[in-house]
């Protein structure tokens, strides 16, 4: 990843961020730079933000009320090189800025899909430029970052369901001991390296029937990658 922070569009990293890690909008959005840390290779998932309320919210389980996910940032990896392309800021400061504030998730929303109106109050969208473009062929969801990392991660990389479950914390399908069974070793391994390869080409021949899907989501990936919008 490179080129001049300046010259990327507005909504690019907070978007890189929710493909490379597969964390809910609010998570994103509540980033901060306390919870980057480049010297541990990780980065913590602790708080999301309710832009209803505008007010953060720490993030909690079933068991003792608190909940922090730790999701690995390898250094010169892709999510390394994404968070060290923005300027930092001081521990409470928000990661993701627009235009100098704090993310609005509606906003967010709207230019990932698209508005009606005016010629001047219209928005394009995101995710139509892509499908005018020939890139995708269909709408697909802004939640659907986090479907593409987690179908991503097991599907096509053949990664154990339960580190996957750790680093996106989708716990309602797992029991909190299991969480805390697997959290260490969720912590050691490398999200942008493929697992066993034999378990992988076993779980990619479960997967004819999603291949299709996976293959536009991924177009969608590489071509906010590359072409940073």
């Amino acid at each position: 990843m490179s080129g001049n922070h300046k010259t990327k569009a507005k909504w690019y990293d907070i978007l890189a961020f929710k493909f490379l890690t597969g964390c809910r909008t609010g998570e994103a959005i509540g980033m901060m730079w306390c919870d980057v840390s480049f010297d541990r290779e990780r980065i913590l998932i602790r708080r999301t933000y309710n832009n209803l309320t505008k007010s953060f919210y720490p993030l909690k389980n079933h068991k003792n009320g608190s909940l922090i996910r730790m999701f690995p940032m390898p250094k010169n990896g892709e999510l390394w090189e994404l968070l060290k392309s923005i300027p930092q800021g001081k521990d409470n400061d928000i990661v993701f800025k627009v235009d100098g504030k704090i993310v609005k998730d509606g906003t967010l929303r709207a230019n990932w899909r698209g508005t009606t109106g005016t010629s001047t109050s219209k928005i394009i969208g995101i995710i139509p430029t892509l499908i005018e473009q020939g890139k995708l062929r269909k709408y697909l969801p802004c939640y659907n970052t986090r479907h593409t990392f987690i179908t991503h991660q097991v599907f096509d990389l053949g990664r154990d369901e339960k580190i996957v479950s750790a680093w996106c914390g989708h716990n309602e399908k797992v029991s909190e001991k299991h969480y805390q069974d697997i959290s260490d070793r969720a912590n050691q391994i490398n999200p942008e390296l493929p697992a066993n390869q034999s378990q992988a080409d076993d779980q990619k021949t479960e997967l004819e029937m999603l291949k299709e899907q996976l293959k536009q989501q991924q177009e969608m990936i590489n071509k906010l990658l590359s072409d940073k919008m």
